[in-house]
């Protein structure tokens, strides 16, 4: 598959999860990387090992994409968004 037929996985994932949630950046500050999300609309920051509502934890973040794991211990990875031309 391509990364165009990622796009729409992506979208079902974000739908698996109970929760609207968007990757939309990070900080890297030595070893600890912060990701900056949104979850229905509000702007949070976490890091790897935190949990939000519902049970959904936190497990990797890169620079690219963000590893969500549900309260069904199902991993998935929502990909950064507004990436800037």
């Amino acid at each position: 598959p391509n990364a165009e037929d990622s796009s729409p996985q992506v979208e079902t994932e974000q739908k698996d999860i109970g929760i609207n949630l968007n990757y939309i950046g990070h900080v890297r500050s030595g070893d600890r990387v912060v990701a900056l999300i949104l979850v229905e609309g509000k702007a949070y920051a976490v890091e790897s090992g935190d949990v939000l509502e519902g049970g959904v934890f936190i497990g990797e973040i890169s620079p690219d994409e963000i590893e969500i794991i549900g309260s069904d211990s199902v991993s998935r990875r929502i990909k950064l968004e507004g990436e800037w031309p």
